[in-house]
Parts: structure tokens; sequence; C-alpha cells
């Protein structure tokens, strides 16, 4: 009998060893030497990606206000009167 209460406590301490490590796994924040290098990468690749089409959105924005200030003088010459073109 004192050998099945010996093999109890021995089978209840080692579960409560697992518990107390899955408790800490899910309780420690995710650290850089957690993370795989691929995430890092990846995350890297991502934020240069993002960098680049913000300079192309930028690039885009101008040239839509230089063609829309273009715009503006072609505009006055097709309100003209028909009269008042040059001969």
């Amino acid at each position: 009998m004192a050998a099945l209460v010996e093999a109890e406590k021995e089978c209840n301490l080692e579960l409560s060893e697992k518990l107390k490590d899955v408790t800490k796994d899910r309780e420690e924040p995710w650290g850089e030497q957690r993370e795989p290098q691929g995430f890092q990468e990846a995350l890297a690749l991502r934020d240069k990606r993002i960098e680049e089409l913000s300079q192309s959105l930028a690039a885009q924005e101008r040239l839509v206000e230089q063609l829309s200030q273009g715009k503006q003088p072609l505009e006055g010459v097709l309100e003209q009167p028909a009269g008042m073109e040059v001969q």
C-alpha cells in the first residue's frame, strides 16, 4: 500500500511540474529568441515593400497634381469663343 501511495505522489509531482512548465510557457512573452528568423525576414520585407509603395503613391499623386495644373490652361483655350481663334 505504501508503494502505491509513493507511486501516486511521484506521478502527481511529475504532472504538477508539467503543468507549471505549460503555464510558464504561455505566460512568457514572445521574445526575439523564440521568433523564427524567417518571421523577422518576412516583416523586414513587408516593411520595405510598404515603403516602396508609399513612395510610388507619393510620386503618382505629384504626377496627378502636375497633370491637373496642366489641364487648366487647356480648359481655358477650349472655353474661348470660336471667333477669337488665331488664324
